[in-house]
C-alpha cells in the first residue's frame, strides 16, 4: 500500500455510538457530563502502514541524500551496515497476541531502537472534542513514562540557522502517562490537561498523533512492550466552566522549573532488568547505526543509575551529576538520588523570576569535594519566561556549597561559564581547599571560614584576553594545584568579530598586551600539511604560529604572587576559540599539556623540572601511530594521568576520515611516544558531531570513565532526513545533548565497555 492509498483508507474513520462509560476511566472527572450532538470518534490502529516508527515522509523517500546517510561510514576498525527503509518501520506491527476489542492490536516493541510511534491518519479538526481515550495492554510494569503528542500547526516563526531560513520545529499538545501496570488499562485525558511542546496553534489543525518514549531526555526500558487497541476522541467530557477551572489550576502551578542540559538521561533507577544485553568486543569501538541507533538500541544499555558526568569523592565513592540531582551508591549497592532542584527554585522565587532553567552558557558539570566532606557544584541558571524562552539578562553561574551532602546548600553568584579544577591522580592537594574556579582570565579562589561558610575574594586577574573553561567537550583541567601553587594553562584569545572564519582586525590593544613569544621557540617553526578539499585534492602547508598562543602562569596562595606568562606552544594554525588545552600533573610534579587545534594536529609538551614552569620540552605534533608520519586531526582534548604516570587523552577525531568520532590517545610512562590512535565511538554517518564528552579517573579502582551524549545529533549541520527523524524522537529538545552514556576502562583505554553498577563499587 503506498502512502496516498494508506492515508485515504485511514481517514475513513468510524463514528461510534458507544456508551459513555466504556473502559476504565482513570482520569474522568465528570462522567455524567451531557454529550453534545458530536459522537465519539474512533482512530483505527490496525490499518497496515499507517502507524510507523520513523518519519512518515520517509515512505516516499528515494533521495540520494537519504542513500548517503543510510550507507553509514567506513574506516579502519569500523563499519556501519547499510540501512534500508524497512529497517526504520519494524518497531510496530499488527498483532493478535492481546485483544480487547476487534481482531487485532498495534504492538510497539524495542523502544530504545524505535522510541516513537507516529501516524498522520487522524482527523484534522478536533475542536468539537474535549478528550482522548486510550486502551493499552502492557506486558510489564517498567515505569517508563510515555508522552502522548498531538501535532498541530504552529504559531512559531521560521528560525535562522547558519543564515538559512528553516521551518519551525513541530509543535504538540502533550500528556504523559506511566507504564506502571500489566494487562489492559484505559486512560481518558481531557484536552484541558495537555501541556505544550513548542507553540501549538490550536485543536482545529491537527497533523498527527504520536507516542514518544524519549521526550524530556528519558531512556525507555528495553522490556517495555505496549499493545494499542483503541484510540477514541470524545466530545464534551467537561463543561466549559470545568474546563476553565482545570486550565487555571494548571496555569497557577508551582514555579516553573525547566530541566534540559547536556548531562543526564532519566530512566527508572535500581530496576530489576539487565543493564546491558551485550557488551563491546574487547578493543573494538562502539559503532552506531544511522539515524541515532547507539548504545541503547544496539547494546541494550539500560543502567540502574541515571547516566551523567562522573565524579568521585576523596574515598573513591562515585557521584553522577544529572542536571539538578546526584546519584550515588549506598553500602548495599543501591543507587540513591540527591535532588537539589528545590534550592534552585527557592533562588528563583527570591529573585521574583517567572521560572528558572539552565542557562545557555556552560559550566563544569562534575561535583567536587574537599577533605572535610564539603560539596561544591556549579550550575548555570537563567530566568525562563516560558519553556522555550529565557531572559538572557539574568544568566549567571551559581556555586552551590554544603558542608556535607544532605546539609543545607548555600548559594554564591558568579559570572557565567565558570570552570573549576577537577581532582586527578596527583593534584590531590586541591582537596585541601575549596575548588579553584577559573573564567576568562580570572581566578576565583574561595576561602572557607571557621564557621564553615565561604568567602569568595575579588578575582585574581591574569589576562584580559584569555580562553579558559568552561568548554562543551573534553573537560580537561585548565587549573592544577600542587602545594601552595596554582597553575593555569590558557590560550591568548582576542575578540574575534563575526562568524567562522574569524578575521582579526587591527586592534592595537590586544597586540600590545599579548605576552611575549620567544623568537627562537621551536613552536614557531612547526608546520603541517592539509588538503584544501577532499581526498586527493591539492595540499597546503599550515604554520603553527598562525594559531592561538598558549601560556602557563602560576599563582602562590600564600604569597599572593602571580608569575609572568610562559609561552609553551600554539593551538591550531589560526585564531579559533575551539583551540583549547588540557593539563595534568604526574607523580614527580611535572605538568603535561596537550594543545588542540580545530580538526587539526594535537601538540604535546611537558615541564622539564618539577614545579618549574619556565622550562618545557620541545612541543611536537602527536602522530596517528608510532610508525606513521601522518598526524592526528582532532579537537576538544581531555588529559588525565593514572597512578603509574600513564597519560590518557580522549578527543573528537577526524584523522583520515571526517566523521567526528570519539577516539583514544594514550602515552605510556617514561616515553615521549604516543600509542596508535584508537576509535572509541563511531557515528552512524559522516559529518558534524559534538559529543560533549567528559573524562574521569578513579585512583581507588584504577578505572577511567568517559561520559558522552550518545544522540550524535547537532542542529548546526544536518540533512533533511536527519532533521525529520530527530524531531519525532526528541520533540522537546530536538535531539540536542541526549542519551548520555558512560564507558569504562581498566587498562588505560586499551579496551572499553558500557559501565554498569559494579564498575562503580
Amino acid at each position: 500500500m503506498n502512502r496516498a492509498t494508506a492515508l485515504a483508507s485511514a481517514f475513513l474513520l468510524a463514528t461510534l455510538a458507544m456508551p459513555y462509560g466504556w473502559g476504565v476511566d482513570s482520569l474522568v472527572t465528570n462522567p455524567t457530563a451531557q454529550l453534545t450532538s458530536v459522537s465519539p470518534l474512533l482512530i483505527d490502529t490496525t490499518i497496515p502502514g499507517i502507524w510507523v516508527t520513523a518519519p512518515f515522509a520517509f515512505l516516499d523517500s528515494k533521495k540520494k541524500e537519504f542513500d548517503l546517510y543510510a550507507k553509514g561510514t567506513i574506516g579502519p576498525g569500523w563499519t556501519t551496515p547499510h540501512l534500508t527503509l524497512s529497517d526504520l518501520y519494524e518497531g510496530v506491527k499488527i498483532s493478535t497476541n492481546h485483544l480487547l476489542n476487534g481482531t487485532a492490536s498495534l504492538e510497539w516493541h524495542d523502544l530504545p531502537r524505535y522510541p516513537t510511534v507516529e501516524s498522520p491518519a487522524v482527523p484534522s479538526d478536533w475542536k468539537n472534542f474535549r478528550a482522548i481515550r486510550l486502551s493499552l495492554y502492557s506486558e510489564k510494569a517498567t515505569g517508563d513514562i510515555i508522552t502522548l503528542g498531538v501535532q498541530t500547526a504552529t504559531t512559531a516563526t521560521p528560525a535562522l540557522i547558519q543564515g538559512q531560513k528553516n521551518s519551525p520545529s513541530p509543535s504538540y499538545w502533550s500528556k504523559e502517562f506511566t507504564v506502571n501496570w500489566t494487562g489492559w488499562k484505559a486512560f481518558t485525558f481531557p484536552f484541558s490537561e495537555f501541556e505544550k511542546i513548542g507553540e501549538p496553534a490550536g485543536w482545529n489543525n491537527i497533523q498527527g498523533l504520536y507516542f514518544f518514549s524519549k521526550c524530556m531526555n528519558r531512556s525507555p526500558d528495553p522490556r517495555t512492550v505496549l499493545f494499542i487497541n483503541r484510540i477514541v476522541l470524545l466530545p464534551n467530557i467537561l463543561s466549559d466552566k470545568e474546563q476553565i477551572k482545570v486550565a487555571s489550576s494548571l496555569a497557577n502551578n508551582d514555579l516553573l522549573f525547566i530541566g534540559g542540559g547536556e548531562y543526564g538521561s532519566f530512566a527508572k533507577m535500581n530496576h530489576d532488568g539487565p543493564e546491558v544485553s551485550r557488551n563491546l568486543i574487547s578493543g573494538a569501538p562502539l559503532i552506531h547505526q544511522p539515524y541515532f541507533s547507539g548504545a541503547r538500541a544496539l547494546y541494550g544499555y539500560h543502567p540502574r543509575y541515571h547516566p551523567g558526568a562522573v565524579s568521585f569523592d576523596p574515598q573513591g565513592k562515585v557521584y553522577l551529576r544529572n542536571n539538578y540531582s546526584l546519584d550515588s551508591l549506598d553500602n548495599k549497592g543501591v543507587w540513591q538520588e540527591t535532588d537539589f532542584s528545590s534550592v534552585l527554585r527557592d533562588y528563583a522565587l527570591q529573585q521574583k523570576w517567572k521560572g528558572i532553567g539552565f542557562g545557555s552558557g556552560r559550566c563544569e558539570p562534575k561535583v567536587r569535594f574537599d577533605r572535610s566532606g564539603a560539596v561544591y557544584l556549579l550550575v548555570n541558571v537563567t530566568q525562563r519566561i516560558s519553556p522555550g524562552k529565557e531572559d538572557a539578562r539574568f544568566r549567571s553561574t551559581l556555586l552551590l556549597y554544603a558542608t556535607s551532602l544532605g546539609k543545607p546548600w548555600s548559594l554564591y553568584k558568579l559570572p557565567t561559564q565558570c570552570d573549576f579544577e577537577n581532582v586527578d591522580s596527583f593534584n590531590q592537594d586541591a582537596l585541601d581547599h575549596p575548588p579553584v574556579i577559573v573564567r576568562e582570565g580570572n581566578l576565583f579562589i574561595p576561602e572557607k571560614q571557621k564557621d564553615g561558610s565561604l568567602v569568595i575574594p575579588k578575582p585574581v586577574k591574569f589576562s584580559d584576553f584569555s580562553f579558559t573553561g568552561s568548554v562543551h567537550s573534553g573537560g580537561g583541567n585548565f587549573v592544577i594545584s600542587k602545594g601552595d601553587m596554582i597553575y593555569v594553562v590558557y590560550a591568548y584569545l582576542p575578540n574575534l568579530p563575526g562568524p567562522i572564519p574569524w578575521t582579526l582586525v587591527g586592534d592595537a590593544k590586544w597586540r600590545a598586551e599579548q605576552p611575549p613569544v620567544p623568537s627562537n621557540h621551536p613552536a614557531n617553526t612547526m608546520t603541517f600539511v592539509t588538503s584544501k578539499g577532499g581526498q586527493g585534492s591539492a595540499t597546503e602547508t599550515m604554520r603553527a604560529n598562525g594559531g592561538m598562543p598558549t601560556y602557563v602562569i602560576s599563582y602562590n596562595r600564600k604569597t599572593l604572587k602571580l608569575s609572568s606568562p610562559v609561552f609553551i606552544g600554539y593551538g591550531g594554525s589560526r585564531m579559533d576559540p575551539h583551540n583549547w588545552s588540557a593539563m595534568t600533573i604526574d607523580s614527580k610534579g611535572n605538568l603535561h599539556v596537550v594543545i588542540s587545534g580545530h580538526c587539526e594536529p594535537l601538540s604535546y609538551t611537558h615541564t622539564i623540572t618539577p614545579s618549574d614552569i619556565t622550562h618545557w620540552s620541545t612541543p611536537f605534533y602527536i602522530k596517528k601511530s608510532p610508525t606513521s608520519n601522518d598526524l592526528t586531526r582532532c579537537s576538544y582534548p581531555s588529559l588525565n594521568c593514572d597512578l603509574n604516570d600513564n597519560l590518557l587523552c580522549i578527543v573528537r577525531s577526524d584523522t583520515d576520515y571526517y566523521n567526528h568520532r570519539l577516539a583514544v590517545l594514550s602515552k605510556p610512562a617514561g616515553t615521549e611516544v604516543w600509542n596508535q590512535e584508537q576509535p572509541l565511538v563511531v557515528p552512524g554517518c559522516n559529518g558534524y558531531r559534538v559529543w560533549h564528552h567528559r573524562v574521569s579517573y578513579n585512583p581507588e579502582s584504577n578505572r577511567f570513565f568517559v561520559g558522552y551524549c550518545d544522540s550524535e545529533y547537532n542542529v548546526q549541520a544536518h540533512s533533511k532526513e536527519q532533521d525529520d527523524f530527530c524531531s519525532i524522537i526528541w520533540p522537546d529538545t530536538h535531539g540536542s545533548d541526549t542519551d548520555f552514556t558512560i564507558l569504562a576502562s581498566g587498562d588505560v583505554g586499551k579496551s572499553w565497555h558500557l559501565a554498569t553498577t559494579p564498575d562503580f563499587q
